[in-house]
């Protein structure tokens, strides 16, 4: 039964309202918020466990590998008479992506492997720096061995 009525403008039928029901509907609404609520908490949750995985990861990525490359210092003084060049000591570089090789002296780079040694890297020639009757060759084992750390192949 409802709780009032009254006309509507036109004059011609009472209109009935029941505040029961309308209680009930406010009610159901006040639900659907508080699940909203839990919903929105949800996805929160979700975001804030997103951004922590994220934050870790770029942590791991920089204290643990981010550089390009990963490079082992190498001398004459450490390889003796293997030690193929001129020069008294530098960087054997391995490259991450593209599987390049290279030496590094006074802020020279120079191309080891096949892949570095091309023309599209634009490195000048090892052999400007290698000792006669040497092979720059012999530093390449060093580079293989940093590529085989790089993808974990041991």
């Amino acid at each position: 039964m409802p709780d009032f009525s009254f006309l509507d403008h036109s004059g011609s039928e009472p209109i009935a309202i029941d505040t029961n029901a309308a209680t009930k509907k406010v009610r159901g609404n006040r639900r659907r918020t508080k699940a909203s609520g839990a919903k929105q908490s949800e996805t929160l949750a979700s975001v804030g466990a997103v951004l922590v995985v994220f934050v870790f990861s770029a942590i791991a990525v920089l204290r643990y590998g981010g550089a390009p490359y990963v490079e082992k210092s190498v001398s004459r003084a450490a390889m003796g008479d293997r030690w193929p060049l001129t020069v008294p000591s530098g960087e054997v570089r391995a490259y991450r992506h593209d599987m390049r090789i290279t030496f590094v002296h006074g802020g020279q780079e120079y191309g080891l492997n096949g892949i570095a040694r091309g023309g599209a890297w634009g490195y000048p020639k090892i052999e400007a720096i290698t000792a006669p009757g040497r092979s720059a060759a012999d530093l390449l084992p060093i580079g293989l061995a940093l590529q085989q750390s790089i993808s974990g192949n041991r």
